[in-house]
C-alpha cells in the first residue's frame, strides 16, 4: 500500500473511524488517535524508537486497542514544499511497514499530511511551563506534535466535506 495525499483523497477517507497520526523522527515517534467522528485529535504517546519490530509491536497494539483504520503520517517538507532526507526517512518507514503484516492488514489507508513547523508549534504549546529539554526527554514534544499533524488533517478533512 503507498501512501496517498491526504489532500487528494479526501473520498477514500471512510466515517466513524478511528484515525491514528504519527509524527516519526529517528528517536521517538508521537502518536495521537482521533474520536470516531474525526473532529477531535487527542495526544495518545510517544514511542522510544528501539528495533524496528519493536517500534511495529508498540504500534500494532496501540492500532488494535483503539481500532484504527487510517493512518496519517506527518510529512517534514521543506518550507518550499519540496522533499528532503527526512522525507525519504518517512518513505522507507512507511515501504517497512507495509510489510509488517499484523499492521498492514489492518490498517486501510496511510496518508501522509504536510508537517511544516508542527514540532515548532509543539514546544510553543508549553514553552512557559517546561524548557523544550524537560519537555523533549519526556516525550511531549513528540506526541503534541503528532496530535497537531492529525488535528490540522481532521480540520481539513472536515473542512473538505461540508
Amino acid at each position: 500500500m503507498h501512501p496517498l495525499l491526504l489532500k487528494d483523497n479526501i473520498d477514500k477517507i471512510n466515517e466513524n473511524i478511528v484515525i491514528a497520526g504519527l509524527d516519526i523522527g529517528k528517536k521517538y515517534m508521537g502518536v495521537a488517535i482521533s474520536n470516531p467522528d474525526q473532529s477531535i485529535s487527542t495526544p495518545l504517546t510517544t514511542v522510544k524508537r528501539t528495533k524496528f519490530t519493536q517500534d511495529m509491536a508498540h504500534l500494532e497494539q496501540i492500532f488494535a486497542d483503539y481500532e484504527v483504520k487510517l493512518l496519517i503520517i506527518g510529512l517534514p517538507v521543506n518550507m518550499d514544499a519540496s522533499i528532503n532526507s527526512s522525507c525519504d526517512m518517512i518513505y522507507s518507514f512507511i515501504d517497512e511497514m507495509n510489510k509488517y503484516h499484523q499492521i498492514s492488514d489492518k490498517i486501510e489507508t496511510i496518508m501522509i499530511w504536510d508537517e511544516r513547523l508542527s514540532s515548532m508549534e509543539a514546544k510553543e504549546l508549553f514553552k512557559n511551563d517546561l524548557s523544550n529539554k524537560k519537555a523533549k526527554e519526556k516525550g511531549i514534544t513528540d506526541k503534541l506534535a503528532a496530535h497537531i499533524i492529525l488535528q490540522s488533517a481532521l480540520d481539513y478533512i472536515n473542512s473538505e466535506k461540508r
